[in-house]
């Protein structure tokens, strides 16, 4: 056998080769990016819960305060829950969310104006009209002390573009919703919200809907998997370009 140099399949041989090797090196680096990600969310999630008011001003400042536990003091406004659809265990159904105004003056960061969106939980559809479950309407109780929500702060994450497109559109009409963002159901609400929200733990609701404690966090790791598919496809193209390359001297 001897090696023929073929200058066209040599070159998108190299082609090839370079675009399947920075596939795999980009899942590589993917890979130890979700690693040291699913490492800092445990860590932050079995931490002490901190006031909300702190948490968001760290945010504000620029500090990844995504999946930190906070506490706050509120005062539901149950009328104006918004319903957004979801699933959990495979079941469909609705998360609830709930604007809530603060109980006391905030710092001069938190307009005093402006809601919070409490994630109170899942519930199934039979359960979505909040009529359907007075002992999850929350007020202060018999000494006017408002219950105390703890759970985790949540930010606004941009959706990716493939993602939005297959969005059902929201329907304001029927409050139903498709996108967890504050700021889109305070203006259907005619409220003013921050932009951030709370995945409420469920601590303070005494009903059995929603059903709180529902935050994901089994994030979805298979980039070693993708960059040794890569890496073995950049092995298989340089086989296939030997066996191309090789012809049979003559006897």
């Amino acid at each position: 056998m001897q090696f023929a140099f073929k200058p066209a399949l040599t070159v998108a041989t190299l082609i090839g080769l370079a675009i399947l090797i920075s596939l795999g090196t980009w899942q590589v680096q993917r890979l130890a990016w979700k690693e040291d990600l699913i490492a800092r969310v445990e860590a932050r999630t079995n931490a002490e819960p901190i006031e909300f008011a702190e948490a968001y001003r760290r945010w504000l400042e620029g500090e990844d305060m995504e999946y930190t536990p906070v506490w706050v003091q509120l005062v539901y406004n149950h009328p104006r829950e918004a319903h957004v659809f979801g699933s959990l265990e495979g079941v469909a159904g609705w998360y609830v969310f709930t604007p809530a105004s603060f109980h006391k003056r905030q710092p001069d960061f938190i307009d005093e104006d402006a809601v919070l969106y409490i994630n109170r939980g899942f519930t199934a559809d039979t359960f979505k009209a909040r009529e359907t479950r007075p002992d999850s309407l929350i007020a202060a109780d018999e000494n006017d002390t408002l219950p105390v929500v703890t759970g985790l702060l949540r930010t606004p994450q941009e959706s990716p573009a493939i993602a939005g497109a297959l969005t059902p559109q929201n329907d304001p009409a029927r409050n139903e919703w498709y996108v967890r963002d504050p700021m889109v159901f305070a203006g259907a609400a005619g409220v003013k919200a921050l932009p951030v929200w709370v995945d409420s733990s469920g601590s303070e609701n005494p009903a059995a809907w929603p059903k709180g404690n529902t935050t994901r966090l089994d994030f979805n790791n298979r980039h070693l998997e993708y960059a040794l598919t890569w890496f073995g496809l950049a092995a298989t193209l340089l086989v296939v370009f030997f066996a191309f390359s090789l012809k049979r001297r003559d006897a």
